[in-house]
């Protein structure tokens, strides 16, 4: 919450930034951004833990995800600092004739 506004990945050159173990996020930022090390999380709740504690200076994932377990977790102090042009789209299947979940 106290940091300046960071609005690229390239600003987080030498720091350290959480991210879910797995997650698409953190196979971008190894093959991309070599400069930022890389703190593994085991879910978002973590990865914002580590961010509140200073483990991490910044953490990089889903932002919906991660407003949710903000508010959740009464996570206050932190603030969303900025984007990247990397997107994730959610979807989800169901069986065919399946009325009771609206699927036509």
């Amino acid at each position: 919450g106290d940091s300046s506004y960071i609005g690229s990945l390239n600003k987080l050159s030498n720091k350290l930034v959480a991210v879910e173990k797995g997650y698409f996020m953190e196979e971008i930022l190894k093959n991309n951004y070599p400069e930022i090390t890389l703190v593994s999380a085991k879910n978002t709740e973590q990865a914002l833990k580590m961010v509140l504690h200073g483990v991490a200076d910044a953490y990089v994932g889903d932002v919906n995800v991660a407003d949710y377990v903000i508010k959740k977790n009464h996570f206050y102090s932190l603030r969303f600092s900025g984007q990247t042009e990397h997107v994730s789209q959610h979807r989800f299947a169901v069986s065919k004739g399946n009325e009771s979940l609206g699927v036509f």
